[in-house]
Parts: C-alpha cells; sequence; structure tokens
C-alpha cells in the first residue's frame, strides 16, 4: 500500500544491481541538456513541489489529461526543517516498487541518508584520482531506495551544490571544501553513483573542531532560491570563511570573534597612516620658520608683536582725539589651517607598499601542526624601499584596540 510505512522486520533484502547496467549513460538530472528518452540511466520519475500536502499538481504541461501522481508527500530538508511538500509522477509506479533500506552498486553498499558521488559525465576515464579542485562529480543524499529488480534501482535524492552552482556563485566566505545543502529533489538510477561522500555538518559553534574535510552549513532553498543565513562575526559583521583564521579578543568588554583579514586591514591602516603623519610633520618642521636658520627664533618674533601692539594703541588714541574716527583694530597673527590627511583610495592606500601577516605557532597541546594559535605579533613587511623591511607590530583588536593574545 502506497504511503504505509514497512516495519523493520518486514524489510526487504538489498537490492544489487546488475553488473550489465554498470558503465550506461551518464545522468545529466541537473543539465539543460536531458538524456535522450533512451538513456539506460534516464529514470522515468519526475518530482513536482506542491504548495502544500493537499495541494494538486500542475496541469499546463499535460493538458487536460489527468494525471498519475503519488499524494502529497512531505520531506525535511537536510537538516530537519524547512519540509517541502511534493509529489511524484507516475505515481502508481513509484508505489508498485519495493522499498529499501540500503542498495549495492559493485562491491560497495550504500544506504539512506548516505552521501553519494554522483557522476556528472565530466569526469574522463582517465581521472582515476579525486579532483577536489575540478568538482567534475555531483555530491546528493539518499532520502529513499526502491526498486522493482536488479536493474531498475531508484533513489530519490536531495543535491548538495557547489558554491559555484549557486546562481550568485561562490562568495568570499566559502571554504574551499564547503558545499550548501539544498531541498533541490530528484529521483535517479542507482548506476550513477560512483563512490560514497564523507560530508559533515558545521554548526559554526565556537568549540567546534577543525574541518579537515567536505562539509556543509548553509542551505539553499530551490523553490525560493534564497541561501539561509549564517552566524556574523568581527567588527564588519560579514560572514566567516572557515579557510582563513577567525581570532577571539579575550577583553570581556568587547569578547568578539575577529576574521584574520580585518585585523590585518586595520593594523596596515594604522602603520601606514602613522608612518605617512610621521614624514608630513618631518616635512612642515623643515619648512617652518620657527625652525630656519642656526638660532630659535620665536622670542624675537614674539618682542615685536608685542611693540606692534603698543604703537598700534598709541596711533588709536592720537588719530581718535582729532578726527573721532573708529579705533583701528588690534592685529593678531593669522590662524593655521588644520593639516588634511592625505588619503589614497581609502582603505586601500597602502596595497603594494605594506604587508602583514599574523605570526603563529603550534599549538602546545596538540602534536599536529595544522592546529595553531597566535603568538601576539603582526609581521609587517615594507616594500617601499630599495629592500623590504620587517617590522614587529603588537597585534591589537579593531574593536577595542586591546592586544590580542
Amino acid at each position: 500500500m502506497a504511503g504505509q510505512k514497512r516495519k523493520r522486520s518486514d524489510a526487504p533484502s538489498t537490492p544489487q544491481t546488475s553488473k550489465k547496467h554498470a558503465g550506461g549513460g551518464a545522468l545529466t538530472p541537473r543539465s539543460t541538456q536531458s538524456p535522450g528518452p533512451d538513456s539506460s540511466t534516464t529514470p522515468p520519475f519526475t518530482i513536482e513541489y506542491l504548495r502544500d500536502v493537499n495541494a494538486k499538481p500542475s496541469k499546463k504541461r499535460r493538458g487536460n489529461k489527468d494525471l498519475d501522481y503519488s499524494p502529497g508527500l512531505l520531506e525535511q530538508s537536510v537538516d530537519g526543517t524547512d519540509p517541502v511538500a511534493y509529489t511524484i509522477l507516475p505515481g502508481s509506479n513509484w508505489s508498485a516498487m519495493r522499498k529499501y533500506k540500503n542498495f549495492v552498486v559493485g562491491e560497495s553498499t550504500f544506504g539512506v541518508h548516505d552521501f553519494i558521488y554522483v557522476n556528472s559525465g565530466q569526469r574522463g576515464e582517465d581521472d582515476a584520482e579525486e579532483d577536489e579542485e575540478s568538482h567534475k562529480d555531483w555530491i546528493a543524499r539518499v532520502l529513499e531506495v526502491r526498486a522493482t529488480d536488479p536493474t531498475h534501482v531508484y533513489l530519490r535524492i536531495y543535491w548538495m551544490y557547489w558554491p559555484e552552482e549557486l546562481p550568485a556563485g561562490r562568495e568570499k566566505y566559502h571554504g574551499k571544501n564547503e558545499l550548501v545543502a539544498s531541498n533541490h529533489m530528484e529521483i535517479i538510477d542507482a548506476m550513477t553513483v560512483s563512490d560514497q561522500a564523507e560530508i559533515v555538518h558545521w554548526g559554526e559553534k565556537d568549540d567546534d573542531p577543525m574541518l579537515t574535510g567536505l562539509y556543509w552549513r548553509q542551505r539553499y532553498n530551490y523553490i525560493t532560491k534564497k541561501l539561509s543565513p549564517l552566524r556574523r562575526s568581527c567588527v564588519c559583521k560579514q560572514y566567516h570563511n572557515p579557510d582563513k583564521l577567525l581570532i577571539h579578543c579575550s577583553n570581556p568588554d568587547c569578547d568578539l570573534w575577529l576574521h584574520e583579514d580585518c585585523i590585518v586591514k586595520a593594523a596596515l591602516k594604522k602603520v601606514f597612516e602613522g608612518q605617512s603623519d610621521q614624514v608630513d610633520d618631518e616635512d612642515a618642521k623643515a619648512k617652518d620658520p620657527k625652525t630656519e636658520g642656526n638660532g630659535d627664533l620665536s622670542g624675537t618674533i614674539e618682542v615685536a608683536l608685542n611693540s606692534a601692539r603698543k604703537l598700534a594703541r598709541g596711533m588709536q588714541e592720537m588719530v581718535g582725539a582729532v578726527t573721532k574716527q573708529s579705533p583701528v583694530p588690534t592685529p593678531t597673527p593669522a590662524k593655521k589651517k588644520p593639516k588634511m590627511r592625505k588619503v589614497e583610495n581609502g582603505l586601500g592606500s597602502w596595497e603594494g607598499k605594506l604587508e602583514a601577516k599574523i605570526e603563529t605557532k603550534p599549538k602546545a597541546e596538540t602534536d599536529d601542526d595544522e592546529t595553531q594559535e597566535i603568538t601576539g605579533k603582526l609581521l609587517v613587511t615594507d616594500l617601499r624601499g630599495d629592500e623590504p623591511k620587517i617590522l614587529e607590530e603588537t597585534l591589537v583588536c579593531p574593536n577595542c584596540e586591546k592586544p590580542l593574545t
């Protein structure tokens, strides 16, 4: 009976796909060009999303013909949230197949909820070694297994997306080994499965272990075309790329997790502006008449000004008594204009002139060289001279300006 839950003791034996089926045409479920009708791996089932479980599928593509669809079903997302209502066409054929908990391809056994690599048809026969950079294989999560015989084993799956496959493409916060979970559901042939994928969910918790393989943290809603929000951190309030350092400010009044790039950017801006101010002050000092020559003229100038003021007051009294004119205002020294600080294209003014990196060392409690801790120092390389100079600066929080240790 369709939709009936099968007891564990009633579950049928694991279907094993036929060897003669192996090596069939490549599946292209996410391609704009679908395989031909004679393709041996083209599943005869389609998924249609519904507004709710009681809604009926659209008839626009099928005219007025009665549709053979399954009853409305619900499927949770990968992390158990955002249920999706859907139906399967043709529903009678899908319901007639037996449901399994596992399936076998070659010598490998796969099960429901496993992550799998799916052959996209983009990997050649010579690509024996896995190439993580090329992302030639797709990745999916198995939701359901149904079969009629070893040559007809079908999987209902949720696709996992590489960031490059998203509508907006890869963002700055996406890590090298990051995937995005989706509720993009399809039914594929089991023979398109090439291997098992090891993927973990990263909850962005402060005490989470270091990520060493494929992972996901964000969800893509295939229906609304929106990405789920992530944790924002640092003074920039942006998402974090886990391939880069995230440093905690231990000041209890601050308590921020800071991006490596933001710390370096603030430090370089401070160093660059400080050096520029020093040069400007030296130039201004060299042009100041008070410091020209071998002596200090400040006392002489002050005496001359006082004499001029007394002379002016005497002149006012004499002229006012005869002509009754308005008194002449006492001359005052002209005010100096405030010095304007040069800004070269905002925050990028030091680019090509200064470089910096946060000094780290292996963590003492572990033998793992990949687990690093900061030393509290920023190594700045000044590239403006004939030879680069290394400056050692104290690493400070760009928010509270307290040292980071």
